[in-house]
This record gives structure tokens, C-alpha cells and sequence, in this order.
């Protein structure tokens, strides 16, 4: 009964007061857009990677050798970029999982295992890792016959200046060498469909796997 009584009370009021709109919407407000990285604090950051799959964000990483991982576990890629570059994971399937390094749990622990990142398979595992800070990805080709390689090394803040300067002539030395030693198997090398491979050559198999689809002859 009290509420036919608050009903007819309604049907009543807008029978005595309606009338016609008056007012009338000539335009929508201007709301800004809003933009998620704009609120991502832009800094520099050290990934660590395991062979047994997990991951951490670090400020800095002074020593991989005495970097917190499990019992059993070991650095398997350390990746430097800014909180708003990504990363991707290779696993042993063939997959990519890509991950912006802001997304990616900071501490000093053992960090967080990728399968409660991604939707990983049963026994599926991660093989490498890659960054994709333009500081420290490689430049492209300058022509047909050559390309600028540009590399980026971290090393320990030593108190001696003239120690830490011999050290890194020493170290870019070291790898200039390597370099040239690899430059007659760049020139020579050629495309084997099943190449002959030992333990010591990682992980090429899954690598190869997952840039077939990059391929126009690729089945899949």
C-alpha cells in the first residue's frame, strides 16, 4: 500500500509540473586523455634472469656472481634498460613472452617465477633473453657490406681511477679480438638445415625455432 501511495504521489507531480527540456547539451566537456606511462618513473634498471625461470628488477647489479638466486639456480642473462623499455623470454617452445621492465617485481630476493607472468606449457622453460632499450640494442646496417656494432658493458665502480680505466682498455681490447677472430666465420658462414651441435652451443635449436615464423617459406 505505501508504495501504490508513493506511485500515484510520482504520477501525480509529473503530470502537474512536466514540461519540455529546457536546457540543452551544445557540447562535449574536454577531458584529457589519459596516458598509463606518463606515470611510470623513468629510470635505469638491471633484469636478472635464471636458467630455472625467475626474474627480478634490480638498480644495480655490482657482481653477478654473488647475486640472490635459489639453491640449484644460476644467472642466466642480466639485461640493462629503462623502467619503460621491454624485455622479451625465449622459451624452449619456440615462444616470446614480452614483458615492460617496470612490470617486473624489484627486490633483492630470488625475484618471481615467469610462469605466474605468462601462460606457460607444462616443462617449457626459458633458454634467453633480450632487451629492447634502443641504448642498448645493436644499430642497423649502415650499407650491404657493413654494420656498426655497439656494445655496452657494466663493471664494478672501483676507488683506484687508473685501475678502473686499465681494466676497461683491457676489457674493450679482449673483445675487439674476439671480434676479428669471428669475423672469418661471418664472411664463410653458410645455412644448414640440421646442423651438427654439441651441448656447449646453448640454446641455437630453440633460437632457430622461434625465428622460422619470420621466414615467408615458414609452414606455420
Amino acid at each position: 500500500a505505501r508504495w501504490n501511495m508513493v506511485r500515484a504521489e510520482l504520477l501525480e507531480l509529473a503530470s502537474t509540473y512536466a514540461d519540455p527540456r529546457r536546457t540543452r547539451i551544445t557540447a562535449k566537456l574536454d577531458e584529457p586523455e589519459f596516458d598509463a606511462e606518463a606515470f611510470i618513473h623513468d629510470e635505469d634498471a638491471m633484469v636478472v634472469v635464471t636458467e630455472q625461470g625467475w626474474v627480478k628488477r634490480q638498480q644495480r647489479v655490482k657482481d653477478v656472481a654473488s647475486t640472490r638466486v635459489r639453491k640449484g639456480d644460476r644467472v642466466l642473462a642480466v639485461l640493462a634498460g629503462s623502467t619503460k623499455s621491454t624485455v622479451a623470454f625465449f622459451s624452449s617452445h619456440g615462444a616470446c613472452y614480452v614483458s615492460r621492465i617496470v612490470d617486473i617485481a624489484a627486490t633483492t630476493g630470488h625475484g618471481t617465477p615467469l610462469q605466474t607472468m605468462f601462460k606457460m606449457a607444462d616443462g617449457e622453460r626459458i633458454v634467453g633473453a633480450l632487451g629492447f632499450d634502443p641504448r642498448f640494442l645493436e644499430v642497423p646496417p649502415v650499407d650491404e657490406e657493413s654494420v656498426e656494432l655497439q656494445l655496452n658493458f657494466c663493471m664494478q665502480k672501483l676507488d683506484d681511477q687508473a685501475a678502473a680505466a686499465a681494466l676497461e682498455k683491457r676489457n674493450r681490447d679482449i673483445v675487439i679480438e674476439q671480434f676479428r677472430q669471428d669475423i672469418p666465420i661471418w664472411e664463410n658462414k653458410v645455412y644448414r638445415e640440421r646442423p651438427p651441435l654439441t651441448a656447449a652451443d646453448g640454446p641455437i635449436p630453440a633460437y632457430r625455432e622461434w625465428y622460422r615464423r619470420f621466414y615467408s617459406d615458414w609452414p606455420g
